[in-house]
């Protein structure tokens, strides 16, 4: 029966559009979900997906109801689908400075992927610093890389840094 396969066939295409995956922060429109489908011309209404997610939701997966389409010639159902917000990615690397021979340690850390204004503040854990230099490290540079944070809205991704040990005035 040709219209059981176009009722059946539409189901199984409402089900694959509302599958989709965003990043934390971004809109539906940046990741091309929820796209209206083209339809025969026998069905009324306009293809509708609703979901509760915003850009400002947190990770997690969100319900997304597929409705606004009917037919007086075919039984149509709907599937709800899932809007997987996954988390953003933020690089963090570090640098620091210091002079040969002394105690004070500069350290400072860089920050790339931040979304929706948010900032280091943002974030939780406690930030640590592990380097091959010692207190009695020579001059020049070392490896310094950054670990501990936390939100469960971004993936860490720590780069390595420099630790930069400059020589010591002689007066």
């Amino acid at each position: 029966m040709p219209g059981g396969d176009l009722a059946h066939g539409l189901v199984a295409r409402l089900h694959a559009q509302v599958r989709r995956f965003v990043g934390y922060g971004r809109t539906r429109d940046q990741c091309h979900a929820c796209r209206a489908l083209a339809l025969k011309d026998d069905l009324d209404g306009a293809l509708t997906i609703a979901t509760d997610a915003t850009p400002e939701s947190k990770v997690g997966d969100y319900t997304l109801r597929p409705g606004g389409v009917s037919s007086g010639n075919y039984a149509i159902s709907f599937v709800d689908g899932t809007f997987s917000i996954d988390p953003a990615p933020l690089t963090v690397t570090p640098a620091g400075d210091a002079v040969y021979g002394g105690s004070d340690l500069e350290l400072a850390v860089g920050y790339d992927g931040f979304v929706l204004g948010q900032g280091p503040d943002d974030l939780g854990g406690a930030l640590e610093y592990d380097t091959p230099a010692t207190a009695s490290s020579d001059a020049g540079e070392y490896t310094l890389t950054a670990r501990g944070l936390e939100n469960e809205n971004y993936a860490f991704s720590y780069s390595v840094g420099v630790l930069r040990i400059d020589p010591a005035d002689l007066t």
